[in-house]
């Protein structure tokens, strides 16, 4: 199922979820008064994009089955996180052949990105073409 809704969430300075929209709570689960540090949280650096002050845009970012444009917006009282789905999924069989050949998660991130459609993956992700062509072979 495709949210047809933005997902939202805000943290505080210490990274503690302080509200959410129900788009994120169907993603993420209630996560009200909780420092989080899954899904959106594994791609963000928090402490790092507070320092900054400056909004960050990450795309095309798997979270579970999904992708996602992931947008931190940090301020002196926190960060707002939005959470764009990318509307092509990734395909039933295409999962069970994944997880039939037991890839490493870094491994699972770049086999989905190539399902979807992504490009520029290897610059991404700090890889050398090399290494994404051997996965596009095998």
């Amino acid at each position: 199922m495709l949210l047809k809704e933005t997902s939202i969430c805000r943290r505080d300075i210490s990274g503690r979820v302080t509200e959410q929209n129900p788009a994120c709570s169907q993603i993420c689960g209630n996560r009200a008064g909780v420092i989080c540090r899954d899904h959106c949280a594994e791609h963000v650096d928090f402490d790092a994009t507070l320092a900054a002050r400056k909004t960050k845009l990450m795309n095309g970012r798997v979270i579970g089955e999904r992708a996602f444009d992931i947008v931190v917006s940090p301020d002196s009282t926190g960060a707002t996180t939005l959470l764009l789905t990318v509307e092509r999924q990734v395909r039933p069989d295409f999962m069970q052949m994944l997880r039939d050949y037991a890839l490493t998660q870094r491994e699972l991130i770049v086999a989905k990105m190539i399902e979807r459609g992504f490009t520029n993956i290897y610059s991404k992700l700090g890889m050398h073409a090399g290494m994404l062509s051997a996965l596009r072979m095998s």
